[in-house]
């Protein structure tokens, strides 16, 4: 099961975006969002670190939980949000997001 299905099974209204810029529009558009979730490898003009980092300059009360295979890119995801290495425990995902969203 992928993490969007398991987090929507857990209660949670997830809203997917395939690209950084859709991300970005989504929000820009008005849309209320509680956290941002997303992997460093993104397509689009820029991946989930610049992401991370736009969301923390104009939304710095929005969570941001940054994920990646590569635990190389840890310390540079830890200063933009909350690193979540893969593979992914849907469970614990979804206990740290009502953490964050309480």
């Amino acid at each position: 099961m992928d993490l969007a299905a398991a987090l929507r099974e857990a209660g949670f209204e997830v809203i997917e975006a395939d690209r950084a810029d859709a991300a970005i529009e989504f929000v820009e558009s008005g849309e209320p969002v509680d956290l941002v979730f997303t992997d460093i490898q993104m397509p689009g003009a820029f991946d989930g670190l610049a992401l991370a980092g736009l969301f923390r300059a104009r939304y710095p009360m929005v969570p941001v939980l940054i994920g990646s295979a590569n635990p190389a890119l840890e310390s540079a995801a830890s200063k933009l949000g909350k690193f979540i290495s893969k593979p992914y425990d849907p469970g614990g995902i979804a206990r740290l997001i009502a953490a964050c969203t309480q």
